[in-house]
C-alpha cells in the first residue's frame, strides 16, 4: 500500500503492476484494485499481469493473453465477456 500511495504522489505517466492480489485476502485484494482503479481514473496509464481473469476484464480497456511468451489473444474487454472457462481453456490449447 506505501508503494501504491508513493506512486499515486509522483503521478507517473505509467504504472507497471504485476499481480498485486497474489497472497492478499479477498478483502485487502479489493483494496489494491481500488487503488489502481483510481490511477486510472486520474489518467496514469496501467500495465497489469494478473492471473485473476475476470478481475482484469472488469478493469480493461484492452487485454492480451500471453501463454510460453507468446499472445493468443487479444481485444477490448468486450471481446472477453462470454464464457471465460472455455476462453481460458482454447488459450492454453485445452480440449476436454
Amino acid at each position: 500500500m506505501v508503494e501504491f500511495a508513493k506512486a499515486y504522489l509522483v503521478q507517473p505517466r505509467l504504472c507497471l503492476i504485476d499481480e498485486p492480489s497474489i497472497g492478499l485476502s479477498p478483502k485487502i485484494a479489493e483494496d489494491v484494485y481500488g487503488w489502481i482503479g483510481q490511477f486510472a481514473a486520474s489518467g496514469i496509464g496501467i500495465l497489469l499481469v494478473d492471473h485473476n481473469v475476470r478481475r482484469v476484464v472488469k478493469m480493461a480497456r484492452r487485454i492480451y493473453v500471453l501463454s510460453l511468451g507468446e499472445i493468443t489473444a487479444a481485444g477490448d474487454a468486450a471481446d472477453f465477456a462470454g464464457d471465460l472457462h472455455e476462453q481460458v481453456k482454447a488459450w492454453l490449447g485445452i480440449n476436454f
